[in-house]
């Protein structure tokens, strides 16, 4: 069975959608947070994985009529290693999970950077390369 990465981009982008609405929902009514700082830093978490799973979703439909385009590919789990490093940890430590991980968040704002820079690289992918 091959692996359709548009297939793939497309049901990231509506797990990562639904999540960051039941996120968003959860800092907004349900959690009790230490600091407004923490509160304000959820509230950007979400805000980075909703963009962004927005973005996946258009580079699922991209990539369906693009056939193989690696920049795309790449762009795509850029984005999708940026939502869950970067959102991902500051969520774990605004919920008081851990602290330890909090130096790994930079290197998800970096794949973020990455994943915008691939789609942009992907654009100018001329037909018959990979």
């Amino acid at each position: 069975m091959r692996l359709c990465m548009h297939k793939l981009f497309i049901t990231l982008a509506g797990i990562f959608g639904a999540s960051g609405v039941a996120l968003g929902a959860y800092a907004s009514h349900g959690h009790v947070f230490a600091d407004e700082a923490a509160r304000a830093s959820m509230q950007m978490a979400v805000q980075y994985q909703m963009l962004h799973a927005a973005v996946l979703l258009a580079l699922g439909i991209w990539a369906r009529g693009a056939g193989r385009n690696m920049p795309l590919i790449l762009s795509g789990l850029f984005f999708t290693l940026g939502i869950l490093v970067f959102s991902g940890f500051i969520y774990l430590r605004t919920l008081g999970v851990t602290e330890s991980m909090r130096g790994l968040v930079p290197y998800g704002g970096v794949s973020l950077m990455l994943g915008w820079l691939c789609a942009a690289g992907a654009a100018w992918r001329r037909e018959g390369l990979v």
